[in-house]
């Protein structure tokens, strides 16, 4: 996710839900790139954890 403050801008792979406010978006954002850049990726994607997560 990229956001340019200046700008008020965000650019995301997917959408976001308007109930979310930025702050939420960028924790969410930094929580899967921390999984997706781990060792258990493989984990996260093969069994569609992220469909079902809270």
């Amino acid at each position: 996710m990229q956001v340019d403050e200046e700008k008020k801008l965000v650019m995301a792979h997917a959408g976001i839900t308007p109930q979310w406010d930025l702050q939420t978006a960028k924790e969410c954002a930094r929580d899967v790139e921390a999984v997706l850049s781990s060792d258990s990726y493989p984990f996260f994607l093969d069994r569609d954890v992220w469909r079902y997560a809270e």
